[in-house]
């Protein structure tokens, strides 16, 4: 329980689908992959509740994110904070106040967010960016990583006529929670205890890999945005078209049996990634960064 003075009031899941269908429908391509993440955690609540205490207890803190809203928030500014929970802090923020004033005051005040856990701000949109490093610098906490993004985007239609090819000498097939470790060895944002969360997404949401000889090389996951993430191929077996074929086959996969446009968050730091899923087909539709923060004498 919060005290009465708290700024914000936390999302039944009647309103989270309220948003949901608000930030489909009504805000546009900038914000494309909010309505996603809303619908993904609604999905994610509904599947722990069939499980039992002991797998829910095992699924990453990162993959259960509450919302909230301010409790005095202007309803046409659609102010939303997401915040997972304390061991693997991950927050998402959106709002479409063009001052930005009822966002900061939320971020400012709000005893929910505990700084001193050091979260990660995931997809924030660039038209928050200077205001986020004000309101760090304000809790005495530091930017450690920038990752710079584009939001690519991909509507339905053009995804479901993906046509996939897959050379006969490898093997396309769902992701097994025993890939896992394969996984995160090589993801370069790893963390302690990210194993858990790369786990948790292929329970919750799956992926697929493409095997040599039974032996996984190339790999993608349908992460917390509801899209594509986690893409890699390692070393050796680049250069063979694995990714692009992931790509497609992932992007259909999400169109066809999920009824979703497809969204994913490029990094600047691989500006090959960028370009590369342009050629496939993607679009730009707005900027993001990935801010891991730090303490102030790290």
């Amino acid at each position: 329980m919060f005290a009465d003075d708290e700024i914000l009031v936390e999302l039944s899941n009647a309103e989270i689908e309220s948003f949901r269908s608000f930030y489909k429908n009504q805000a546009g391509l900038e914000f494309v992959y909010v309505h996603l993440y809303l619908k993904n955690q609604l999905l994610w609540n509904e599947k722990m509740t069939f499980m039992s205490d002991d797998d829910v207890a095992e699924i990453s803190d990162r993959c259960k994110m509450k919302f909230y809203s301010p409790k005095q928030g202007r309803n046409e500014n659609k102010t939303l904070i997401g915040v997972t929970g304390e061991n693997e802090n991950t927050i998402l923020i959106a709002s479409l106040d063009d001052s930005l004033g009822e966002l900061r005051k939320c971020l400012m005040e709000t005893k929910i967010i505990k700084w001193e856990n050091l979260p990660l701000f995931a997809a924030l949109n660039r038209r928050f960016h200077k205001m986020m490093y004000e309101i760090v610098e304000a809790k005495n906490v530091r930017v450690k990583i920038d990752n710079f993004c584009s939001t690519i985007w991909m509507e339905k239609e053009k995804a479901a006529n993906f046509e996939i090819a897959v050379p006969k000498e490898v093997e396309m097939r769902l992701l097994s929670v025993d890939d896992a470790r394969v996984i995160n060895d090589v993801w370069p944002y790893k963390y302690d205890g990210s194993e858990c969360f790369v786990r948790s997404l292929i329970k919750l949401n799956g992926g697929l890999g493409i095997y040599d000889d039974g032996k996984l090389v190339s790999w993608v996951l349908q992460v917390e945005s509801f899209g594509i993430g986690m893409l890699q191929t390692v070393e050796e077996h680049q250069g063979k078209g694995y990714a692009r074929i992931l790509t497609r086959a992932m992007s259909k996969k999400i169109s066809v049996d999920d009824g979703e446009d497809v969204v994913l968050f490029a990094s600047y730091s691989k500006p090959k990634t960028v370009d590369l899923h342009i050629r496939y087909g993607f679009r730009h539709v707005s900027y993001t960064h990935w801010m891991y923060l730090k303490k102030p004498d790290a």
